[in-house]
């Protein structure tokens, strides 16, 4: 492995123990305790080279890593591709299959929605954050009403385990990385009742994350909508009363 100290890593990874499902796996990358051939000489010989970078995503895999500290030249275009395709790999990665609301509802009437979300990173969330339904207003982009799901447990969308770091035979960044025991795809089914006071319009609806400090949306998932005026993620439009 890639330290000394690797085999004792997968073994508190592994049944009975599974130390990851509530310990983040974190640390720094030690290049002497590493091969220049597999890692080569720093960072960003590492994130310029797509097979150094390949050998130390599998160590995020095969680890369950949250974090790994790294010092490399964020000004240098080279390195920011595979450091993408690092980043994305380091800790939970909660990437939504599918999402559904009903396209009308009444003010004050109750309403369902669902999704299916699949934890595509090496780590669990470790936190009991809040899980929220959002509408959100499409000109202001900020949200018109939000209610929290409180039986909704992120902590228990589980990333892939038992990583085969042999299967990785198509190359770097191709997809093809292979669990022994691939990441579950989660369904979750609820209800909210739309607030009688919440005036008539056409809304954005959506699903978030908040922060228990603030209320406010701090965790995101992996899909391309984003309202920076909010923190929000909008995955449909629904009429409420319209």
């Amino acid at each position: 492995g890639p330290t000394d100290d690797w085999p004792m890593i997968l073994k508190y990874n592994s049944p009975p123990f599974e130390r990851y499902k509530t310990t983040p796996v974190q640390g720094e990358i030690a290049y002497s305790m590493a091969q220049p051939d597999q890692i080569g000489e720093d960072e960003d010989d590492t994130l310029q080279n797509d097979d150094y970078t390949g050998w130390l995503l599998n160590c995020v895999r095969q680890g369950q890593t949250t974090t790994l500290g790294m010092e490399y030249d964020q000004n240098n275009p080279a390195n920011l591709e595979n450091a993408s395709k690092l980043q994305k790999a380091f800790g939970y990665r909660f990437l939504i299959n599918e999402f559904s609301t009903a396209e009308q509802v009444e003010p004050g009437d109750p309403m369902n929605f669902s999704f299916k979300v699949i934890n595509e990173g090496s780590a669990p969330f470790y936190e009991k954050w809040l899980f929220a339904f959002v509408l959100i207003d499409e000109n202001t982009r900020e949200i018109a009403w939000q209610q929290t799901i409180p039986d909704v447990d992120m902590r228990q969308w589980l990333p892939g385990s038992d990583y085969d770091w042999t299967a990785e035979e198509s190359g770097f960044g191709s997809g093809s990385e292979v669990y022994s025991r691939p990441a579950l795809e989660y369904a979750i089914n609820r209800s909210v009742t739309i607030p009688t006071n919440l005036p008539s319009g056409e809304y954005l609806a959506g699903i978030t994350i908040l922060d228990p400090t603030n209320q406010k949306p701090n965790v995101f998932f992996a899909v391309k909508n984003f309202f920076k005026e909010s923190n929000t993620q909008p995955l449909c439009r629904i009429g409420v009363g319209v």
